[in-house]
C-alpha cells in the first residue's frame, strides 16, 4: 500500500518523505530528538 502511494509521488516529495522518515527512525534509535 505505501510503495503504491509512493510511486504516484514526485520524485523531490518521496526524497523529503524519506528524509522525515530517517530523522523519525535517528531521533528513536537514539532516544532523542535530534534538532
Amino acid at each position: 500500500l505505501f510503495e503504491e502511494k509512493a510511486k504516484n509521488l514526485s520524485f523531490k516529495e518521496r526524497l523529503r518523505i524519506e528524509s522525515a522518515l530517517k530523522r523519525e527512525i535517528e531521533e528513536l534509535f537514539h532516544g532523542r530528538n535530534l534538532d
